[in-house]
């Protein structure tokens, strides 16, 4: 077997042929993984949470938005093992901290504390025409009910 001596300037080449298919894989894998992730969220979305703790959701949210542990904590006024606490299920945050977690991922609290209802926070009202737009005419006469009772309740308290 002969082997054949490469100048400098093809081993360059090869070198960089070789980082090139690295780093696709490593692209490939990445997409992949993330993929897997928007399906088990869209999922949670539209099933619920109960069978995840509140550690696995915390950790979930903190790798989605690529958080580390100290920048988490920083943004909600902990250590980062306070954090890695939570998310090791040794301790539970206090309701405060609980709440400011949920404000700070835009979810629902109930959601993030015991996996009830759905992940996302409160619609917003950008969000409510377009359900709005698929109601029938029942459905609009009960919210537009709900709508005057809680006008009428207001002016009681006014």
């Amino acid at each position: 077997m002969s082997k054949t001596k490469l100048s400098g300037s093809q081993r360059s080449v090869n070198a960089k042929a070789v980082e090139s298919q690295i780093t696709l894989k490593a692209n490939q894998s990445h997409n992949a993984a993330k993929d897997t992730t928007d399906r088990e969220t869209e999922e949670v979305n539209r099933v619920g949470d109960m069978g995840r703790s509140f550690s696995s959701r915390l950790r979930g949210l903190r790798r989605d938005k690529e958080l580390s542990l100290r920048k988490l904590g920083r943004e909600i006024g902990v250590t980062a093992n306070a954090v890695l606490r939570w998310e090791k299920d040794e301790v539970t945050p206090t309701r405060g901290k609980m709440l400011e977690l949920a404000r700070f991922f835009d979810v629902e609290p109930a959601w993030l504390a015991w996996g009830i209802g759905s992940r996302r926070a409160r619609l917003k009202p950008d969000d409510l025409l377009p359900q709005l737009a698929q109601c029938d005419e029942t459905q609009l006469t009960a919210i537009s009910a709900l709508l005057e009772a809680f006008d009428n309740g207001s002016e009681k308290w006014a």
